[in-house]
């Protein structure tokens, strides 16, 4: 998580565009595509409800990285994020 906030924060302005200003549904389902295949393995042993909760997960990581750019205090830090992520994942 600290390797995809760092490279938001190097293409904030991209990142701000695309999912604050004005929202790219294109860049969000690549974005939750590529996130699901990355994250498959960790899944792929529920297979029954594996395609549903990688989406889930997928939608949860874009979700919080758009609330944390709309937080103009920036006073979600990472760690948070992280364990929110991981919640999800468990």
């Amino acid at each position: 998580m600290a390797k995809l906030l760092d490279f938001i924060a190097q293409e904030q302005l991209v990142f701000d565009s695309f999912l604050l200003e004005h929202p790219n549904q294109d860049f969000i389902v690549l974005w939750k595509t590529a996130i699901k295949s990355d994250f498959y393995p960790l899944f792929k042993e529920k297979k029954k409800d594996s395609d549903l909760l990688l989406e889930v997960f997928a939608s949860s990581v874009v979700a919080s990285v758009i609330y944390y750019l709309s937080q103009a205090d920036k006073s979600l830090d990472m760690e948070q994020l992280e364990a929110v992520v991981l919640k999800i994942l468990s």
